[in-house]
């Protein structure tokens, strides 16, 4: 997987397959954003222990996706 460097997006990241998939991009060397909506604490835990990536940090984005304003395209 050619991520190193990249910055990814994972939805719903903080457990369960979002958590795996997390944890596969930052191995491969990817600034993690990962999102979660109630599970903060295991966001954090999560968070804190990937493996750094060398030009960016990992970060937390808080979203409820069922509330969010949405824009017609």
């Amino acid at each position: 997987m050619l991520v190193s460097n990249s910055k990814v997006v994972v939805t719903g990241g903080a457990v369960r397959i979002g958590k795996t998939i997390a944890g596969a991009f930052a191995a491969a060397g990817a600034a993690v954003r990962i999102h979660f909506n109630t599970s903060s604490a295991e966001a954090s835990a999560l968070c804190r222990s990937l493996p750094k990536p060398v030009n960016s940090g990992h970060e937390l984005i808080q979203c409820d996706f069922n509330t969010a304003e949405r824009e017609s395209l």
